[in-house]
C-alpha cells in the first residue's frame, strides 16, 4: 500500500469521525443525518478508490 493510499484511509478516518460528531450534536434525524450524509459520501469514496488503485 502506498502513502497516497494509507493518506486517503486517514483522511476517510477523519470525515467518519467528523461525521459522527455533526451528528452526535444535532438533536432530530433528518438534520442529523443530513449533516453526517456528506462527510460519510466522500469518506466511502475515498475509501473505494483506495481500494481500486490497491486492486490495480
Amino acid at each position: 500500500m502506498n502513502a497516497m493510499n494509507v493518506a486517503r484511509l486517514f483522511v476517510a478516518l477523519a470525515l467518519l469521525v467528523l461525521a459522527w460528531w455533526l451528528g452526535s450534536l444535532i438533536d432530530g434525524w433528518v438534520a442529523a443525518a443530513t449533516a453526517i450524509l456528506p462527510p460519510t459520501a466522500l469518506a466511502e469514496r475515498l475509501v473505494y478508490v483506495a481500494w481500486k488503485e490497491r486492486r490495480a
